[in-house]
């Protein structure tokens, strides 16, 4: 019966906890948090594979819906660092057209394999040397700034080819957590693979020393979300004299 078993796992950790409690505790918080992790990435990847590959965070998050809300049928959309393609296939079926364009050449491989719209293209390369033949009115950046060094020189080219940027990071002051996890000394971003994480006032300088108004701010999981227009004077240098879309 699984209550029984529950219900000795949790007299073990008791028991285990009890013990490392004698033993210098305050000395082995890091230890705790670096075995906190492992578990947690365990769990994660167990959880992946139980939902076939898709982690159920997308489904509950349904963060496409913010990129979602600010596209029409007329609009044309760069998706930066589409990865495997599932918010580019969403795009996709509402937008004119849309692009992928990711940096790695087997995900995007992988890509063109599971998304077969017809408006709907993927591109392999890099998004700091991009150089597209043609304007689009949408810029998409789902948890993709964060990965990048030289953030407000990404931010800056999408300026020269695109009307709108639509960006999603993680918060570092989603919690008291991640700060304090950097004063132990300890890793403190939710991915390793990040650069930094923002607080609101980080995100919106690097956003304005780029030349990029933000007309909307939005924190919910644990995230920020940001549409953001082209500043006027920008607007006119790129000869981009149409308004932007809704």
């Amino acid at each position: 019966m699984p209550l029984p078993i529950v219900k000795k796992q949790s007299l073990l950790l008791r028991l285990i906890h009890a013990v490392l409690l004698r033993v210098s505790p305050y000395a082995l918080i890091s230890w705790y948090v670096q075995v906190s992790d492992m578990f947690l990435s365990l769990a994660n990847l167990l959880i992946t594979r139980q939902h076939k590959g898709v982690h159920p965070k997308h489904r509950i998050m349904r963060y496409e819906e913010f990129f979602l809300r600010y596209v029409s049928e007329q609009t044309s959309v760069l998706d930066v660092g589409s990865g495997p393609g599932v918010v580019a296939g969403k795009l996709a079926a509402k937008a004119r057209h849309v692009t992928g364009l990711e940096i790695d050449p087997g995900v995007c491989e992988f890509a063109r394999r599971n998304n077969k719209a017809e408006n709907l293209i993927f591109i392999q390369g890099d998004a700091t040397r991009f150089k597209p033949a043609e304007n689009f009115d949408v810029a998409v950046l789902s948890n993709v700034l964060e990965h990048v060094d030289d953030r407000v020189g990404l931010l800056r080219a999408l300026r020269g080819y695109c009307r709108m940027l639509l960006v999603r990071v993680p918060a570092l002051d989603r919690d008291w957590w991640p700060m304090y996890r950097r004063e132990l000394g300890v890793e403190w971003r939710s991915d390793p693979t990040h650069y930094t994480e923002h607080t609101e006032s980080e995100l919106r300088d690097e956003l304005q020393a780029a030349g990029w108004h933000v007309e909307c701010l939005e924190r919910r999981w644990g995230e920020y979300y940001v549409k953001c227009q082209v500043e006027p004077p920008a607007l006119a240098r790129v000869g981009l004299d149409h308004a932007p879309p809704a």
